[in-house]
C-alpha cells in the first residue's frame, strides 16, 4: 500500500511518500516481522518558492504531525527512514557527511515533535560501511510502543546483514 501526501505552505512544497515495502523484503526480515508493516518514508522537496530560500519549519511540523497521527492510527507499523546523501545543502559543514546530517535532522524532529516518547519510539541504526562505500550509513526506525519488540528484531537483522 502506498500513501502520498503534499504539504504546501506559502514558502515551500513537499511530497511525503509512505511505501509499504514489507512484501519485498528478504525472508530473514519477514520471519521476524509477523503482522507488522514497514513503510519506507521518503520526502521530496518539490520546490521552495522564490519568496523564501529557506525551508519552511511549518511544513516540517505538518509532516511530523501527519506521521505521528499515522502511527497512532496504525500501531503495527514501523517507519523506515534511510538517510541518503543526495542534494547536499550548500552551507553544510564539510566535516559532517550528508547521511549524518540527515540522521541528526530526523532525530531533532523526533525530539521536538514527539511529546510522548514512551508511546512513539525511535531507534537509530548506524552502519560503518567504510570498507565498501567509504561512509557511514544511518537508518531510523520510528514506531509505536506496540511494535517495539519487532523493531528491535528488525534492527538486529539489519545489523547482521550489514556486517556480512
Amino acid at each position: 500500500m502506498k500513501f502520498h501526501k503534499s504539504f504546501e505552505t506559502k514558502d515551500s512544497r513537499f511530497v511525503l511518500r509512505l511505501d509499504d515495502f514489507t512484501s519485498t523484503l528478504p525472508e530473514e526480515y519477514l520471519s521476524v516481522l509477523g503482522d507488522i508493516t514497514i513503510y519506507d518514508v521518503a520526502l521530496y522537496n518539490e520546490g521552495i518558492h522564490e519568496t523564501n530560500k529557506k525551508v519552511d519549519i511549518l511544513a516540517f511540523k505538518e509532516i511530523c504531525d501527519y506521521l505521528l497521527s499515522f502511527l497512532k492510527d496504525n500501531p503495527k507499523t514501523i517507519f523506515y527512514f534511510y538517510c541518503d546523501d543526495r542534494n547536499r545543502p550548500p552551507k553544510l559543514r564539510r566535516e559532517i557527511s550528508m547521511q549524518k546530517f540527515r540522521s541528526e535532522l530526523f532525530h531533532c524532529l523526533y525530539e521536538r515533535y514527539v511529546s510522548d516518547k514512551k508511546s512513539i519510539m525511535e531507534h537509530i541504526i548506524r552502519i560503518d560501511d567504510k570498507e565498501i562505500s567509504k561512509r557511514e550509513l544511518y537508518i531510523h526506525l520510528i514506531y509505536p510502543a506496540l511494535a517495539e519488540e519487532k523493531a528491535m528484531e528488525l534492527k538486529n537483522v539489519i545489523s547482521e546483514q550489514a556486517s556480512k
